[in-house]
């Protein structure tokens, strides 16, 4: 989605000038690692709590085929089109920094054992880099400071006393908020850059299961 004064007046999710769907959109990678350091603040055989602080950093990239858009040329939302199938049209790229404080606990009951972790903190100096490969123009927004939260759950059986079989998930959000646009490309033509042009966030959810043992 794009909104582009005079066809847009303001930013809000229904006030859109121009739109592309594609049905046919491919992740190209994926990678998020990070660093925590914790502290033990209640640990006993039924029970444990911890507090600490981690960065993480996060690199995903999506291209996207074919599909259909809607733009506004001469007038509000004026024009629509169809892209060949298979043909590539954007590629579209987060890279995103976060600094966060985490709380993590969990209980057993007999066999079983439960857990949650919250996490909260913020975004620092993010970058999306926007590809349009048919108009041969790149759009590259930069982020200053957002906020970001997460929570993770998981339970887990012990089948005997070395091996115990679990199932886990968490979920994360992170804002983007607002930031500068730097136009480049020979599509790009006289523009250069845009204060507050660029916006967006990133949801993830992750869903794990499997066996864990015990030496």
């Amino acid at each position: 989605y794009d909104w582009v004064w005079p066809f847009s007046k303001d930013s809000s999710k229904e006030n859109w000038s121009d739109r592309s769907q594609h049905d046919d959109t491919r992740l190209d990678h994926y990678f998020s690692g990070g660093l925590e350091l914790n502290r033990t603040l209640l640990e006993d055989p039924q029970q444990y709590l911890s507090a600490g602080v981690g960065f993480r950093y996060t690199d995903v990239q999506w291209s996207a085929y074919g599909g259909n858009a809607v733009y506004s040329v001469f007038s509000r939302r004026d024009f629509s089109g169809k892209f060949k199938d298979g043909l590539k049209g954007i590629t579209y790229r987060q890279q995103i920094p976060v600094f966060y404080g985490n709380l993590t606990g969990g209980q057993r009951f007999g066999n079983w054992s439960l857990n949650l972790g919250l996490e909260g903190g913020a975004m620092v100096y993010a970058k999306a880099t926007d590809d349009h490969w048919l108009r041969d123009m790149r759009f590259t927004d930069k982020f200053d400071v957002a906020g970001m939260f997460g929570v993770k759950a998981g339970v887990a059986y012990d089948v005997t006393e070395n091996a115990s079989i679990y199932l886990d998930g968490a979920y994360d959000y992170t804002s983007l908020g607002r930031g500068n646009t730097h136009y480049s490309g020979a599509g790009a033509g006289s523009l250069s850059s845009e204060k507050n042009a660029g916006g967006g966030d990133l949801q993830s959810i992750f869903v794990g299961a499997g066996v864990r043992g015990r030496f």
